[in-house]
């Protein structure tokens, strides 16, 4: 079964020719669901409850990125089978999408660090490290910022963008909790 899988899946993007701007309206329109999404859960007390779950840890890495309550999971999974119902993407462009996603959580919640300038260049367009890990401190004026998984655009559209800052360590978890 898990051979005829990945050769049916393989065949699937080989005949398949990703369309170029359908592709970015597509991340473009999950990112925004990522954000509102994200925003969300952060914003409605109940919802905060899951989600503290990813905010708990001590250190922001990679392991971060898979550190999720599974009603937060599954809330995430429903947007894009009910955005992917509606704009019928090509299985090619929603696998791109998947991917560019699931590189950028990984991405943003290295503990990497990136020369501010660069950081900040890079951020006109695209969430790195330095965006995230300010949405990962305790003090809740710090980390109302940032939503987006992919893009800065929301972020910036809705008023909740942060620049990265030049040489700071911040206080991740959450307050009276550890």
């Amino acid at each position: 079964t898990k051979w005829l899988v990945t050769n049916q899946s393989s065949e699937l993007l080989a005949t398949e020719s990703i369309r170029f701007w359908p592709t970015i309206l597509l991340v473009l329109i999950y990112d925004l669901g990522t954000y509102i999404t994200h925003r969300s859960f952060h914003v409605f007390p109940t919802l905060w409850k899951f989600h503290r779950v990813h905010h708990i840890a001590k250190y922001v890495d990679v392991t971060a990125s898979l550190q999720f309550h599974p009603l937060e999971t599954f809330s995430y999974t429903l947007y894009v089978v009910f955005a992917s119902l509606i704009l019928q993407p090509q299985f090619s462009e929603l696998y791109l999408v998947s991917v560019l996603n699931c590189f950028f959580s990984y991405f943003v919640h290295s503990d990497l660090r990136m020369p501010y300038k660069l950081e900040n260049l890079i951020g006109y367009i695209f969430m790195t490290p330095g965006h995230h890990q300010m949405h990962h401190d305790k003090d809740k004026k710090i980390h109302e910022h940032n939503f987006a998984a992919i893009t800065t655009i929301w972020d910036r559209v809705f008023g909740t963008f942060a620049p990265a800052e030049d040489k700071v360590y911040y206080d991740y978890g959450i307050k009276d909790y550890q």
